[in-house]
């Protein structure tokens, strides 16, 4: 048994040899059959794949977390870079540039041509356009920087005059509380002054005239006081309230002009492009490498075939 196992162990061993020679004999064959494939896969991926074209823009983001307007203090809904720049993929961007630039394409396909990359840490992203020529990629690049600019104004004005008029509006019912009070007391002490029985020569010289008729004068100096306050009110909330139909009609309109835009001059700064979107350069979309891999893989199988074939022909 032993002496036959290490006569099939050696019949191998002779085999694989003889396999191995006879490959190495042929072996201008495989290494032909090899670069010629190999360079045919390569040639093949190169001019059968698209060249792509990027633009690439560099966005920075203001640390301000608040507003600071003639309504008061408003603190911003997004605070960190990638809040901002999930914004580049958000929904109500990607419709308002496809109207813009006017895409032939879906949301969904525009996204497939825009990339965002956002650094931890430092206050500023990249977004990168792809497009199947230079002059579409750089174009769908500034169309959707504007866009992103337009839809984070409208988004954190819209926040802001929701935020101002309800507060405004708690305001004006204080306000007017105050008033009616103020109001209820005036006519009280008017009442009373009448009823003191005091003859009119007399009453600079009664104390509790005296001093009641004062804290009338200071009750109808606040009266007065509230009612210019609940007018200004009144005045800002009427412009809130133009601007919130404005905003409610210029949501997917580039073109949006605001009905009170100094108030918001802040939000001009939020955002900046450090570097505008440049010309970039194309590549190619194919996989080269895995193209080079398989072909060099199929070249070598097939220059063993052709070499193994050879050998037969010669033997038969």
């Amino acid at each position: 048994m032993d002496i036959n196992a290490a006569d099939n162990n050696t019949y191998t061993e002779i085999t694989i040899q003889r396999f191995l020679l006879e490959l190495w004999h042929e072996k201008v064959i495989i290494a032909a059959f090899t670069i010629i494939v190999f360079l045919a896969a390569v040639l093949f991926t190169y001019f059968t794949s698209e060249t792509v074209y990027k633009s690439k823009a560099l966005i920075a983001i203001s640390p301000i977390t608040a507003l600071e307007t003639k309504y008061g203090t408003y603190k911003l809904p997004l605070t960190t870079v990638d809040e901002y720049a999930n914004f580049i993929r958000d929904s109500s961007t990607t419709a308002l540039t496809i109207g813009f630039a006017e895409l032939d394409m879906s949301e969904d396909q525009l996204l497939d041509y825009i990339k965002i990359n956002v650094t931890k840490g430092v206050n500023y992203f990249s977004m990168t356009v792809e497009s199947d020529t230079a002059e579409g990629a750089l174009n769908i690049a500034e169309k959707h920087l504007v866009s992103f600019t337009h839809t984070i104004e409208m988004l954190i004005r819209n926040m802001a005059v929701d935020y101002y008029i309800n507060r405004l509006n708690a305001q004006v019912s204080i306000h007017e509380y105050n008033l009616d009070q103020t109001e209820t007391i005036i006519t009280n002490i008017e009442e009373y002054l009448k009823s003191i029985p005091v003859h009119i020569s007399e009453q600079a010289l009664n104390p509790q005239y005296e001093k009641m008729s004062e804290e009338l004068a200071l009750l109808k100096m606040k009266e007065e006081s509230t009612r210019i306050q609940l007018e200004t009110i009144e005045s800002d909330l009427k412009d809130l309230s133009s601007e919130k139909l404005l905003l409610a009609e210029g949501r997917g309109n580039i073109e949006y002009k605001s009905s009170i835009p100094r108030a918001f001059d802040e939000l001009s700064g939020i955002v900046t492009v450090i570097n505008q979107p440049d010309l970039g350069d194309g590549y190619k979309t194919g996989k080269m490498f895995f193209s080079m891999l398989a072909g060099m893989v199929f070249g070598l199988m097939l220059g063993v075939f052709a070499a193994r074939f050879k050998t037969y022909i010669s033997k038969a």
